[in-house]
C-alpha cells in the first residue's frame, strides 16, 4: 500500500490495520509516520526517512513538529501532543506508540487524548482551575488565584529525596553535534513550559553540539512534586551528571528555568563536578521588583502560547503555583562556575507606565556574571530571535579559556 493511501483519513487507515497482526500494523504505521515526516520536512521521497533514522538529526524545530502532530492526528483520529516527536527517537518508536495509541482508542472511543512524557498533555485532563485562572487573569484577582493554585497544589503526592522517585528526570535530546561540552537547557516552571520551549534554539545548535532538556518534576499526569527546593534541585543535578557521562557540561535556563540551572550547578560543584559553564537567559531573581510590573505580560504571553504545545490543565497549573511558592524566597548562592546573563533588548509591556519610569526593567544577577544582549523580548529571544540568541552564547562559550590554558 502506497503511502498516500495511508493519509487519506483516520477510517481508512483503521480498516487497514484491522486484522493484522502487530508486526504487520508496525508495518503500516512506520511507512505512514516516515511519509508524513518527509512531506513536513520538505523530503520529496519518504525514502529519505529511514526507520530507524533519530528524529533529532531530522531537523525538527517546534514549528514542525506541530506540523508533524496535526498531520499523524487527522491521519489517526488521535489526539497527540505536539512534544511527540521530541518523546520518541524513531518513526519505528512513534509508530509502535501510534498503534498502542490506537489499540486504547478502539476500546475507549476514538476521542481519547493521548499523552507522552512529561511535557505532554494528559489524557482525560481536569481544566477545572484553568477555568478559575482564565477568570482571575481577566478580573485581575491574581493574589486569589495563585493562592488557589498553591493550595490545590499541596494535597498532590510529594517527594523529599530522589530516592523516592520511580526514575529520576530524564534529559530529552533535542540535538547533536561534535562541540566538547554537553547543554542541558532547564525548563522554567510556568504552566506552559516543558521542553519545547527549548526546540527552536536547540534546532539552531543542530550538527553544533548535543542539547538535552529536561522538564520539571510534577508537571505530568500524576507525577508527584518536590517537598523542597533542594529535592528538585538534587534530582536534576544528578539527572544531568547521569546523562553527560563524563562529558563538560554547560547549564541553560531560560526566563525561571534559570534558577533551576544556577541551583543545578551548586548542586554539581558540591558532587565535585564543575560544569563549564552556567547561561541565564533573561532570568530575574524570583524576589526581583521589576516582575510586579511585568507579571502581568508575562502571564499573557503564557496564556498566548497556551495550546500550542501543552494544554494548561489542573496539573501544570497547580505545579506552577507550587513551584512559584516553593522559590518565592529563593536566593541564589554563589558558585565557581561561570556565568553569562543574556539580556533581551526589547521590554515586555509594562501595563500603564512608561518605559522611561522603568530605567532598570532588563534582567539583573546579583552574583558574578558576563552580560550580552540580543534581539528580542523576554519570549521571543527564544523563539523568532533564537538563532542570534544561540550565536551570542557560542562566542561567549568559545571565550572561556580552556582547561590549562
Amino acid at each position: 500500500m502506497c503511502s498516500s493511501d495511508l493519509s487519506g483519513g483516520d477510517s481508512a487507515l483503521r480498516e487497514r490495520l484491522a486484522g493484522l497482526s502487530e508486526a504487520e500494523q508496525d508495518a503500516v504505521l512506520v511507512e505512514l509516520v516516515r511519509a508524513q515526516v518527509a512531506t513536513v520536512l520538505g523530503h520529496p521521497d519518504p525514502s529519505a526517512i529511514g526507520a530507524t533514522h533519530e528524529f533529532v538529526d531530522s531537523g525538527f524545530d517546534s514549528l514542525t513538529a506541530v506540523e508533524l502532530r496535526n498531520r499523524l492526528n487527522a491521519a489517526t483520529g488521535l489526539r497527540l501532543p505536539a512534544t511527540l516527536v521530541f518523546d520518541h527517537e524513531t518513526p519505528t518508536d512513534l509508530a509502535a506508540r501510534l498503534r498502542s495509541d490506537l489499540a486504547a482508542a478502539r476500546q475507549s472511543g476514538p476521542s481519547v487524548e493521548t499523552p507522552t512524557g512529561p511535557a505532554a498533555a494528559a489524557a482525560g485532563e481536569s481544566t477545572t482551575l484553568s477555568a478559575l485562572y482564565t477568570q482571575a487573569f481577566e478580573t485581575g484577582k491574581w493574589k486569589e488565584i495563585f493562592d488557589l493554585l498553591h493550595a490545590t497544589a499541596a494535597l498532590r503526592p510529594r517527594f523529599s529525596a530522589t530516592s523516592e522517585l520511580e526514575k529520576l528526570p530524564t534529559p530529552v535530546r533535542l540535538s547533536k553535534g561534535p562541540a566538547e561540552q554537553h547543554m542541558f537547557c532547564f525548563s522554567s516552571c510556568l504552566a506552559v513550559a516543558g521542553i519545547h520551549q527549548y526546540a527552536r534554539f536547540a534546532a539552531s545548535q543542530r550538527g553544533r553540539r548535543d542539547v538535552s532538556a529536561l522538564a520539571l518534576p510534577g508537571f505530568g499526569r500524576g507525577e508527584p512534586l518536590p517537598e523542597t527546593a533542594d529535592a528538585v534541585v538534587a534530582a536534576q543535578a544528578e539527572a544531568v551528571a547521569k546523562a553527560a557521562d563524563g562529558a563538560p557540561i554547560v547549564l541553560l535556563g531560560s526566563s525561571a528555568g534559570g534558577w533551576f540551572a544556577h541551583a543545578a550547578a551548586g548542586h554539581l560543584e558540591r558532587m565535585g563536578i564543575r560544569p563549564t559553564a552556567v547561561v541565564l537567559v533573561d532570568t530575574y531573581v524570583p524576589k526581583s521588583s521589576i516582575l510586579n510590573q511585568f507579571g502581568l505580560s508575562l502571564m499573557d504571553g503564557m496564556t498566548e502560547r497556551e495550546g500550542v504545545f501543552v494544554t494548561m490543565d489542573d496539573d501544570r497549573l497547580s505545579a506552577m503555583g507550587w513551584y512559584l511558592n516553593l522559590f518565592g524566597g529563593w536566593d541564589p548562592e554563589p558558585i565557581a562556575t561561570p556565568t553569562l546573563l543574556v539580556r533581551a533588548m526589547e521590554p515586555l509591556s509594562t501595563g500603564s507606565l512608561k518605559l522611561e519610569e522603568l530605567p532598570d526593567w532588563r534582567s539583573f544577577w546579583e552574583l558574578p556574571h558576563d552580560i550580552v544582549d540580543v534581539r528580542g523580548n523576554h519570549f521571543t529571544m527564544m523563539e523568532d530571535h533564537s538563532l542570534p540568541t544561540a550565536q551570542a552564547i557560542e562566542d561567549w562559550l568559545e571565550s572561556l579559556p580552556r582547561d590549562g590554558a
